[in-house]
């Protein structure tokens, strides 16, 4: 659930942070600035999918497992 809540955030306002350092960098942080919009990218993409994934398995490895909480 967590990777749900960072990958939204960053979504949300990965652009706007990204655009806030890149306007109080100088030129010479060209270089770092384009990796980190590599990265940030790469998470973006990755995060809401992964987490996804990840709460799925859950829900099917919990509802295989025959192991349920009793109900009152």
């Amino acid at each position: 659930m967590a990777l749900f809540v960072v990958g939204g955030f960053l979504v949300a306002v990965g652009p706007d942070l990204y655009t806030a350092l890149a306007g109080a960098v100088n030129a010479s942080a060209e270089p770092g600035m384009r990796v980190l919009s590599v990265v940030l990218t790469i998470v973006r993409t990755g995060l809401i999918p992964l987490g996804a994934a990840l709460f799925g398995a859950a829900v099917v490895i919990q509802a295989l497992s025959g192991e349920h909480p009793p109900r009152e």
